[in-house]
């Protein structure tokens, strides 16, 4: 960024009265500055400052949470809910939110059923996720969404001993680590 001075004759620049009036210009411009990048990045939720979140939160009646990153998360599946045309479009917003391996979908053409699994890291939003879920899919389809827990068939590779070793709510909890 140039210097007030910089615009100036250089003969301005030997004048005091001159240089006390850059060094005061360039401060309100420093400020200026900043304050214009910091509106720049808090137009995108990733690149926004807490303060920006917590007004985000304030207009849509949110309470705060404690993480930056569950916030960023929340604000995100709010804000990017579009109406999917095709199970594709669905599962583009699964992995714009949840990421790619941060959940798993099936669809059972029988029953109608849409079984989804969200994993763990991922609970701090997983009310506004089923939330938005329930409103993205047609409403013939019954919707199934829990927490991504430890299955039998995965708990199945591991041994008693293994298993032993953790209590109950640990075993619960442990999610395979590629889904």
């Amino acid at each position: 960024m140039k210097k007030y001075l910089d615009y100036l004759p250089d003969l301005f620049s030997q004048i005091p009265e001159f240089c006390n009036i850059a060094f005061a210009c360039d401060a309100q411009t420093e400020k200026l500055y900043h304050a214009q990048n910091e509106l720049l990045e808090s137009q995108f939720i990733s690149t926004a400052s807490p303060q920006a979140l917590t007004r985000y939160e304030n207009m849509l009646g949110l309470p705060l949470l404690s993480s930056i990153e569950s916030r960023r998360l929340r604000l995100t599946a709010i804000f990017s809910d579009k109406p999917p045309y095709s199970y594709g479009a669905f599962i583009a917003w699964l992995d714009s939110v949840c990421g790619k391996d941060g959940y798993t979908v099936e669809f059972s053409r029988h029953k109608l059923q849409l079984y989804i699994r969200i994993a763990l890291s991922k609970l701090s939003a997983f009310d506004d996720i089923a939330r938005r879920c329930r409103l993205m899919i047609p409403a013939n389809i019954q919707l199934d969404i829990m927490p991504m827990f430890a299955t039998h068939s995965f708990l199945s590779e591991a041994t008693h001993a293994l298993l032993a070793l953790g209590s109950h709510e640990q075993t619960k909890t442990l999610v395979k680590e590629t889904v």
